[in-house]
């Protein structure tokens, strides 16, 4: 499912990935959006987040600042991986 609708409200329990394509540094959007993707679920305990960094003056600072938050707060969850492209 591709949507910028997965706000407040939405329960979607076999969603395991998010991934975060659009500007916004809001830390609370970014924390709400992985949340639900890392709500507990039977079969698994996983889930992949992908966070699109693009190549531009303020959306940089957004990703660099979601990023943040996620390190923040998930912790050892937290892991950063970068394909160099």
């Amino acid at each position: 499912m591709v949507s910028t609708l997965i706000k407040e409200g939405v329960d979607l329990p076999v969603m395991n990935a998010i991934v975060l394509a659009g500007g916004g540094k809001s830390g609370i959007r970014v924390i709400q959006t992985i949340g639900r993707a890392l709500r507990p679920k039977p079969g698994t305990n996983e889930a992949l987040i992908i966070d699109i960094r693009d190549k531009g003056g303020y959306l940089t600072k957004h990703f660099e600042r979601r990023q943040e938050v996620i390190r923040d707060c998930y912790g050892v969850l937290y892991r950063r991986e970068e394909n160099g492209l």
